[in-house]
């Protein structure tokens, strides 16, 4: 495969389903190298067969990213298999429950913490020395509650926004190397609630709202994360990009006028 991210290296955290399955298939269709990690509940064997039979290279990371361990592994995997790690993009959970702050569980409260913020900090404090020697760079894709909440939501929110603070941390700590970091918010997505009971019902509020009268494929996702981690992108750092088809202007429910149609693409997804 030839393209943007020719003999570049990168790790897809949560690179197995959804938006991380385009994700790790995007950056190996444009040239990349790439560490699939998931859950062993997930197809990361699938994915990674998937891209090799589209002649893409890619090898798999079964484990638990909010383990110190997983991490250190992860990058110890880049280096025996590729020797080097250019490109760390952090996919962190979606949201499984919906509940307002006053019922939420708190069980369910620290699994999120987990799962975003020990996931992501882990990451980092591994990858970033790694991605120093090659003035690499790692993209967050978060939702745009990291910004200002997220109705029954409100705890992924808050996971979101800690991992939003740490990639802009770094972006100064890490600007000497320099290391890049750029932070992806979604706005309504296809990922986004797909574990809640109420899944179809938010989906559907969050689309009329979008003036763009649609949910951002993981395709499109996957395609400004290739971008952002190639050198076209290479003065973006400690920034935000916001992709949620001008829901941060709107008011009311614009997109309940829009006849919308969704690009076509040529990236199948199996694990949606």
């Amino acid at each position: 495969m030839d393209g943007l991210l020719q003999q570049k290296t990168a790790i897809v955290i949560g690179g197995a389903t959804g938006i991380g399955e385009a994700i790790s298939k995007r950056l190996a269709h444009d040239g990349a190298r790439v560490i699939v990690q998931g859950m062993p509940e997930e197809p990361v064997d699938d994915v990674v067969l998937e891209i090799r039979q589209a002649s893409g290279l890619a090898e798999s990371l079964i484990g638990d990213i909010a383990e110190p361990e997983c991490a250190q592994l992860a990058v110890e995997k880049c280096e025996r298999e590729f020797h080097c790690l250019d490109i760390c993009v952090l996919n962190p959970d979606r949201i499984h429950f919906t509940e307002k702050l006053g019922e939420f569980d708190c069980d369910h409260f620290h699994s999120i913490l987990r799962a975003i913020v020990c996931s992501a900090f882990y990451t980092m404090h591994t990858v970033l020395p790694y991605l120093a020697r090659t003035k690499g760079v790692m993209i967050a894709v978060l939702s745009r509650g990291a910004l200002d909440g997220s109705p029954l939501a409100g705890p992924y929110a808050a996971g979101h926004a800690a991992v939003r603070a740490m990639m802009m941390t770094a972006a100064v700590e890490y600007a000497q190397e320099p290391v890049r970091t750029v932070n992806l918010l979604l706005g309504a997505n296809h990922d986004i609630f797909r574990h809640s009971e109420h899944a179809e019902g938010l989906r559907e509020t969050m689309r009329a709202a979008t003036p763009l009268g649609r949910l951002v494929s993981p395709q499109e996702v996957a395609a400004v994360v290739s971008s952002l981690s190639s050198d076209n992108a290479s003065f973006l750092t400690g920034t935000d990009v916001v992709l949620d088809g001008g829901l941060s202007i709107a008011v009311g429910q614009p997109g309940e006028h829009v006849h919308h149609s969704v690009p076509m693409t040529d990236l199948r997804l199996l694990h949606p």
